[in-house]
C-alpha cells in the first residue's frame, strides 16, 4: 500500500516521572510520549519530526520518542483520529497505565559462564525456568535487559550520533503474562482464577513482530539521541 497524504501518528504511551522516577530521564523532562506510524514502512522513513528512532522494519512500524517538559504543554487539543490504519494490531486500546516496579534479572548470555552453569543446574533441580520466571519480564517494559534475539551479539548495537552504548528503554509484549503462571502476574489480578485472567492478559490488543514484541533502546550517554527499534 502507498499513501501520498499525511496520516497521524498513534500514540503508544505516555509515561510521566512522577509515576516512574525510577527511571533514567534527560535533565529538564518528565514526560515521555511514544508514538508510531499506523503504516509499514518498506523503507527508511523520511519522518521530519525530533526523537525518529533508528529503524529496523522487522514487522513493525516506525517509533517516534519525544522526551518533553510538563511546563512546556500548552493547551492539550482533542487528539486527531488516524485515517488509516495498516493493521487492527496496531491501533492499542486505550489504557490506564498501573506502573509496578519489578526485577528482573539478565539473561543467560549476561552472566559469568560459572554462575550460567549454576543457574542450569538449578534449574533441572528445582524444576523452574529461569528465563521465564525470573529473566525478561513480559508486557510493557521500561528499562530492564535485553531479551534474547533483540540484539544480535549485543555489544555491536551503538548509538549512530556518538557511538555511546544502547540499553533498553522500552519493550512492548502482546501479553502481559502467562496465564498458566504467576510469576509476572499483576497484583491486582493475583488472585483472580486462570480461566477469568484469560481475558485481561492483552490488555491493549497490540502485535508488533512476528513472535509479538518490539524493542525500543536508548543512547545511555544522553537520551535525547536517536532511539533504535527492533521488532521480533
Amino acid at each position: 500500500m502507498v499513501v501520498e497524504q499525511p496520516v497521524p501518528l498513534l500514540p503508544l504511551l505516555q509515561v510521566f516521572a512522577r509515576d516512574v522516577p525510577w527511571l533514567e530521564w534527560p535533565a529538564g523532562r518528565d514526560v515521555l510520549q511514544v508514538l508510531m506510524c499506523p503504516m509499514d514502512h518498506l523503507d527508511e522513513p523520511d519522518f521530519d519530526l525530533p526523537g525518529v528512532s533508528v529503524w529496523d522494519h522487522g514487522m513493525a512500524p516506525p517509533t517516534v520518542v519525544r522526551w518533553r517538559s510538563t511546563d512546556s504543554v500548552g493547551a492539550v487539543g482533542a487528539h486527531p483520529m488516524p485515517s488509516m490504519v495498516q493493521f487492527d494490531h496496531y491501533y492499542p486500546e486505550p489504557c490506564v497505565l498501573f506502573p509496578e516496579r519489578l526485577v528482573e534479572y539478565p539473561h543467560l548470555w549476561e552472566l559469568p559462564e560459572d554462575l550460567a552453569e549454576a543457574v542450569e543446574e538449578w534449574e533441572e533441580i528445582s524444576g523452574y525456568d529461569y528465563r521465564s520466571q525470573l529473566s525478561n519480564v513480559p508486557g510493557w517494559v521500561l528499562g530492564g535487559w535485553p531479551e534474547p534475539g533483540a540484539t544480535d551479539p549485543p555489544d555491536e548495537m551503538a548509538c549512530t550520533e556518538c557511538g555511546g552504548e544502547m540499553r533498553p528503554l522500552l519493550r512492548i509484549s502482546r501479553m502481559e503474562w502467562d496465564v498458566e503462571g504467576v510469576s509476572w502476574c499483576p497484583i491486582e489480578e493475583f488472585d483472580r482464577d486462570p480461566a477469568d485472567r484469560e481475558e485481561t492478559k492483552e490488555p491493549t490488543g497490540v502485535m508488533y513482530g512476528a513472535d509479538g514484541t518490539l524493542h525500543l533502546y536508548r543512547c545511555w550517554e544522553n537520551g535525547e539521541h536517536p532511539l533504535q527499534q527492533m521488532a521480533l
